[in-house]
């Protein structure tokens, strides 16, 4: 999942005059809108592909388990991280307190370093599987598969 910057402005939109506030930005709109997109893809992409991975016997080994739990983190960010950042982007401002923005940061943190770490664990899970086939049933017992992913 790739991780958008976004750089919001903290100034109030309070006129003396009027308390509404402005409407969004032909910008923000459409960066609004593909982020609404994206975000649907990809729940129901990675719930599919959870709901596949465990509903199907023959897909049960190492592989699929570190590939489902990168399709969980993905999930976490779809799920918390990204509806936000959408209702932050058609607000203008970011309108939660510094403790939500920290709560959010970590949980965006976490979830990122849980998928670089689930593509890492499956490229070395592929490494050895196609390099060192001798070791892979040793290295990738389901007991450290699972220490691996969660």
């Amino acid at each position: 999942m790739t991780f958008l910057l976004v750089y919001f402005r903290t100034e109030n939109y309070i006129n003396s005059s009027t308390t509404s506030e402005p409407a969004p930005s032909a910008e923000a709109v459409g960066e609004g809108i593909v982020l609404i997109i994206i975000c649907l893809f990809a729940f129901f992409g990675n719930t599919l592909l959870c709901t596949v991975i465990l509903r199907t016997r023959s897909l049960r080994n190492s592989s699929t388990y570190l590939i489902l739990c990168l399709s969980i983190s993905d999930i976490v960010v779809t799920v918390v991280n990204m509806p936000l950042t959408i209702f932050s982007i058609f607000k203008g401002i970011w309108p939660f307190t510094e403790d939500d923005c920290v709560a959010l940061g970590y949980i965006n943190m976490v979830s990122f370093i849980a998928s670089v770490m689930s593509l890492t664990a499956i490229s070395l899970n592929r490494y050895f599987r196609i390099c060192r086939s001798l070791h892979f049933k040793s290295m990738f017992t389901f007991k450290k598969t699972m220490m691996m992913a969660f």
